[in-house]
């Protein structure tokens, strides 16, 4: 017996051991962003074309605060936040900021990339078109990318032309978006309780009939 636990007792302390030297590989849960990695022409084109939207233009107003706030300039700021979010806004944005740091004015640099967009959606509308018997839906979603490019380029004018402080506009023009989001959603819901209210009648109107009205009528006949 005691040569036995003087036995298990060895290889306990060899396995530990061995555990403890062994060279341990370490994989990461996130994969790497290394400079090399280019997306595929389906992946960006896909994130280009996915329709715009207030919180996306939230996104990255707040994105070129902090962005701004640490003492990048407007340029940078616009080109590595646009990028990062993507979509049709966030596309005209790092148009708007590789073009500006390539020696582009202002105003040209804004109406290329609110050209070019006009022109992409035109693209993909002719396609729609063509797959949908006439039906355009892509019209409203650029319409609405060049809205919130618009959008902006007026919150960052005053910072680029007479230098001010670009914090405040910035947050101002997110609590607007975030004002006219909501004030959009409750006129969108008193819509719906009264297309609700006619539907809703209906139904209770035949059940008041039966339960209410024809039972009375029978009592005073009887």
């Amino acid at each position: 017996m005691a040569g036995d636990g003087a036995w298990v007792a060895a290889v306990s302390c060899a396995l530990a051991v061995w555990l403890r030297l062994r060279p341990r590989v370490i994989h990461n849960r996130l994969p790497s962003a290394r400079a090399d990695d280019v997306q595929t022409d389906d992946c960006a084109r896909e994130r280009q074309d996915s329709p715009a939207d207030v919180l996306q233009t939230m996104l990255i107003l707040r994105l070129l605060r902090v962005a701004l706030t640490q003492g990048s300039s407007i340029p940078a700021a616009c080109e590595v936040v646009g990028a990062a979010v993507g979509g049709g806004v966030g596309t005209a944005v790092a148009r708007v900021g590789n073009m500006m740091q390539r020696g582009v004015t202002w105003s040209d640099a804004w109406h290329i990339a609110e050209h070019e967009q006009s022109d992409h959606g035109t693209q993909i509308g002719s396609n729609s078109i063509a797959s949908n018997h006439g039906i355009n839906p892509t019209d409203a979603n650029t319409t609405t990318v060049l809205a919130y490019i618009a959008v902006i380029r007026s919150a960052l004018e005053p910072s680029w032309k007479h230098g001010d402080a670009p914090g405040i506009q910035l947050e101002s023009t997110v609590e607007q978006l975030d004002r006219d989001a909501r004030s959009a959603i409750e006129r969108d819901a008193a819509k719906l309780s009264v297309k609700l209210l006619l539907p809703t009648g209906l139904c209770f109107l035949p059940a008041f009939i039966m339960i209410g009205v024809i039972p009375s009528i029978i009592s005073f006949v009887m």
